[in-house]
């Protein structure tokens, strides 16, 4: 038994490209999302450990900014990983 010949046509080979890079592309923007998700959470568990820091009167009077800091890269990194298809701003520098 022949197997059939299988005719590879300009529109054939243009519907796999545009279908391999839509599947690459796919994959991009998931790897993307989880890694925006995982520098989320590291910027919630930052923010929760530097309760335990230092008791110096200096170090508590920085609390709010530290907290007001990681709390902003939480909410960017957690939107930055819903829409990873977006431009991502660089991080502002660390208020301490």
């Amino acid at each position: 038994m022949r197997l059939p010949r299988v005719r590879f046509t300009t529109r054939t080979t243009m519907v796999v490209v545009a279908i391999v890079a839509i599947l690459l592309g796919a994959a991009r923007l998931r790897g993307l999302s989880v890694t925006y998700w995982h520098r989320a959470e590291f910027y919630r568990l930052a923010g929760q450990m530097h309760d335990h820091g230092p008791d110096s009167v200096e170090a508590r009077e920085q609390i709010p900014k530290i907290h007001a800091y990681f709390d902003m890269m939480q909410a960017k990194y957690t939107r930055a990983s819903r829409y990873p298809w977006l431009p991502v701003a660089p991080d502002p520098t660390i208020p301490w």
